[in-house]
């Protein structure tokens, strides 16, 4: 099997580098290979503080070798999904002269065309993640969604999305996957990857709010027919929620993750209660912890956590610019890794679903659903529909022919 016939995306979040790869068929994801690896202690807030063991990780995770697939390879390219850390979207328009004298539209106009919006970003502190086509307009007012190769024209507009980031944030990240062999193929931010997921998905809305639940942090991004308009970030997630069972129960992170996922929120109403944990005092008596006691604490502790959800997601719907500001109440979509305990997406519901229609985003492709791979199938599919973007042109991609 070679790896130039098959993709690979890796994400790095707060608890683990994911990775998945495959590639697009009809445009539709087929994963060969998903795996996961816990980087607890390695990432903190989305910031790298142990880069040496991360790319440890990384190499360990990229060398895959599995005799049920009959599969050995390294990968040493792969697209990369960033976190959404100080996330700006800018819109740009751009004009350019096409080039030949014959005025046919070649891949060097669609390259000055980019490198003309990539120039409007000015901020030295921000690095440019990628630029998203949204049309190309030729000189007789022609629309082409794809970069029109071969059509004719004196001129070429363009009208495009600029994703940035912190520079830090990519540069230590660039560095990790450097150190690590790997050669970036593409950058994704985290946000772009998983809204492009939910567009190939059914019986979910076009214009929402996103709202990404992980391990440390929690996002809020404005997703306009599939395209993010900003992202706004609270430091809360499941590892605070772990941590109240810790100091509770007083038992360890791990077995705390470890009830919190096997039994989650239970509110049957039976009459037996038996003991899912124990701890023992410096005494050496035993106390004993129910479903109830756990229910209490997971509830209580999602009320405080739902309740910080309000200034974020008010700011962010403030700052947005278009026609999504028009609609008085967008569908809210949840993703990650506090949907898939038991019981949560309930109290989300009883929560929520009030005023605002709800939905539940999670990775169900074959080869790539016991987890939150969302990100990294989206990444797939991004990578796989390079039309005229930044990564094309800086990583030399062929023609892209026209519908």
């Amino acid at each position: 099997m070679y790896m130039n016939k098959i993709q690979a995306v890796i994400e790095i979040t707060n608890e683990k580098v994911r990775l998945v790869a495959g590639h697009v068929i009809d445009n539709e994801p087929v994963i060969i290979y998903s795996a996961s690896k816990e980087i607890k202690g390695m990432v903190s807030g989305n910031i790298i503080v142990n880069h040496d063991a991360l790319v440890t990780a990384i190499k360990q995770i990229t060398y895959i070798e599995s005799p049920e697939l009959k599969m050995k390879l390294k990968i040493n390219y792969a697209t990369i999904i960033l976190p959404p850390i100080g996330f700006k979207v800018f819109s740009s328009r751009k004009t350019t002269n096409v080039v030949s004298s014959t005025n046919i539209v070649e891949t060097l106009d669609i390259n000055n065309a980019v490198n003309l919006v990539k120039k409007d970003v000015q901020e030295q502190t921000s690095s440019i993640v990628d630029i998203i086509p949204a049309s190309f307009t030729l000189a007789d007012s022609s629309k082409y969604t794809v970069p029109p190769l071969g059509l004719t024209s004196k001129t070429i507009e363009i009208f495009a999305s600029i994703h940035t980031l912190p520079k830090d944030i990519v540069d230590s990240y660039k560095k990790v996957f450097e150190d690590a062999d790997i050669r970036i193929n593409a950058m994704v931010v985290s946000p772009y990857a998983v809204s492009e997921y939910i567009s190939h998905q059914k019986d979910f809305p076009k214009s929402y709010l996103l709202i990404d639940m992980g391990y440390q942090m929690t996002s809020f991004s404005c997703i306009g027919k599939g395209q993010p308009y900003g992202t706004q970030i609270i430091k809360s997630g499941i590892d605070g929620l772990i941590n109240k069972v810790v100091e509770s129960f007083g038992i360890t992170k791990e077995k705390a993750y470890e009830l919190i996922n096997v039994y989650g929120i239970d509110k049957r109403d039976i009459s037996f209660h038996p003991p899912i944990a124990s701890s023992t005092d410096e005494y050496g008596r035993t106390t004993n912890f129910t479903q109830e006691h756990l229910n209490t604490i997971l509830i209580n502790y999602l009320d405080d956590y739902f309740d910080k959800f309000l200034v974020p997601m008010e700011v962010l719907l403030k700052s947005i610019d278009n026609d999504i500001k028009k609609a008085k109440i967008l569908p809210l979509v949840f993703t990650g890794s506090l949907i898939r305990i038991p019981g949560v997406q309930d109290i989300i519901k009883q929560k929520f679903s009030t005023n605002q229609s709800i939905s539940f985003a999670r990775s169900n492709t074959i080869g790539a659903s016991r987890e939150n791979y969302c990100a990294c199938i989206g990444g797939l599919i991004i990578n796989n529909n390079k039309n005229g973007s930044l990564s094309s042109v800086e990583n030399k991609v062929g023609l892209v022919s026209r519908n």
